[in-house]
């Protein structure tokens, strides 16, 4: 991707849909909803550490919402009997305490809507890439989008960041494997409810389309890329380019790499600290703390996971419709603008 290709492609949005909302606190949202493994936490990382630079140019991003991470929107969208990671480490036990919780991030989305449409920006940028691993159900996406809207998030550009399914599973399961506790030797079976949520992009992204065209001023683009297309490989930079940022701060955005892999012995290791953490003997579980301990400290060499050619073999024919076509130009569909679409 040139850097001018898609320069102020953002900017293009905001001004197509200038007079779309109403009221004084009202305010244009660029919604980023991942997918995971895609460049999410470079783009929340620098659109935080640039927070200041980005607000000079009109930019609102949220601190409240979440230090880099804008996930507790994505809580907007929960059904009251949701549970899972997340309401875990908030002492989220019951549908009172669910519902007490979106109160709160409720209010913290309408006061940063107040807080941009004072300070005269022209648009607020949220970024949570749990929206689309956490909001599996159409009445989920659609719940979370209408909450934002009644918090005075209006026009909405939704966004969504797209891989190849072999390539975005293989960085998903070392991830898993660190922060999720898995301990399977590779990726689950293609087919399974795990291997779907991010090898069926096509069905993911048909899933948010069917909520979002039924909406009035809500939009939806869809990036579909291979790392070499993107500016210097980085997600950041892209998202740069379409803020209409100078050469300096996509220069900046470019340097920001995160969530680097970690080498294959480590996530070996990695899986049986997991296996021992789940054991009763008080031991076992601390030999397990220990091990885990070793693996993020220690590298163990440069050999990088890799999907064996079997696995491989069975995700690009489960998922060929998410696969990738041979070419290396940035693919863009886009609801409000025709540009190279690839889905219609």
């Amino acid at each position: 991707m040139k850097e001018n290709n898609q320069l102020g492609h953002w900017k293009l949005w905001l001004k197509e849909r200038e007079n779309n909302g109403e009221g004084e606190e009202y305010i244009p949202v660029i919604l980023h909803i991942g997918m995971e493994k895609t460049g999410s936490k470079a783009i929340q990382t620098w659109l935080a550490e640039e927070r200041q630079s980005l607000a000079e140019m009109g930019w609102h991003v949220p601190q409240t919402l979440g230090a880099i991470n804008h996930r507790q929107v994505s809580f907007l969208g929960y059904n009251k009997k949701r549970r899972d990671d997340g309401t875990q480490r908030r002492g989220i036990k019951t549908s009172n305490d669910l519902k007490k919780y979106q109160t709160e991030v409720f209010k913290r989305l309408r006061q940063e809507v107040k807080t941009a449409t004072r300070c005269k920006k022209d648009a607020m940028i949220i970024s949570t890439e749990l929206a689309t691993s956490r909001l599996t159900r159409v009445r989920e996406i659609k719940r979370m989008i209408r909450s934002m809207q009644k918090a005075g998030c209006n026009p909405i550009l939704v966004t969504l960041f797209r891989r190849d399914p072999v390539e975005l599973l293989e960085s998903r399961y070392s991830t898993a494997v660190l922060h999720e506790g898995w301990s399977q030797w590779n990726p689950p079976k293609a087919g399974s409810r795990e291997a779907n949520l991010f090898g069926d992009q096509i069905g993911l992204q048909k899933r948010w389309w069917s909520v979002i065209e039924k909406i009035e001023s809500v939009d939806f683009d869809v990036y579909t890329y291979k790392a070499e297309v993107l500016i210097e490989g980085s997600s950041a930079a892209s998202v740069a380019c379409f803020m209409g940022c100078d050469k300096k701060m996509i220069k900046k955005a470019i340097e920001m790499k995160k969530n680097r892999p970690l080498p294959l012995l480590n996530l070996r290791a990695l899986m049986i600290a997991n296996m021992l953490e789940r054991q009763k003997n008080k031991g076992i579980k601390s030999l397990g703390k220990y091990l885990r301990r070793l693996a993020l400290k220690v590298m163990l060499g440069n050999l990088k996971y890799k999907v064996p050619v079997s696995v491989k073999l069975e995700y690009t024919q489960r998922y060929k419709n998410s696969k990738l076509e041979n070419r290396t130009g940035w693919l863009i569909w886009s609801s409000w603008r025709t540009i190279d679409p690839f889905l219609h």
